[in-house]
């Protein structure tokens, strides 16, 4: 998927990017890659212009539920509709109990080329 830009966001604290003291641009597949990292962090309701968008992590089905079968599907319903992502081939999640953090692991094609997602939400 060409012609997208973004500003580049800092994988640790999700700040803008800067690189060599100028802001960090991303394009094709890295961009994808981060708009599905920031659609995951999206929660329901936050974004007053568009308050459906988001995953609903607080409607007592997400964050410490025991159905791990539809947070993997919500989870991989957001990452499929994510415009440029092909695929989700596999997608495994990692569930702390005590502090009800989410590690999602995910391989995602994106103009045929695979890459793994790494992502705590």
């Amino acid at each position: 998927m060409s012609g997208y830009v973004d500003i580049g966001l800092d994988q640790g604290t999700g700040d803008i990017a800067y690189e060599n003291g100028k802001m960090k641009w991303v394009t094709g597949d890295d961009e994808v890659m981060q708009r599905v990292k920031i659609r995951l962090r999206r929660v329901y309701g936050e974004w007053f212009l568009y308050y459906t968008a988001g995953i609903p992590y607080f409607n007592g089905r997400m964050l410490g539920a025991n159905d791990y079968d539809y947070v993997k599907l919500t989870l991989r319903n957001e990452i499929i509709r994510t415009k440029g992502v092909t695929a989700c081939n596999a997608m495994n999640l990692l569930v702390d109990p005590q502090t009800h953090k989410v590690s999602v692991y995910a391989e995602i094609t994106i103009n045929a080329n695979v890459y793994k997602l790494n992502e705590e939400l």
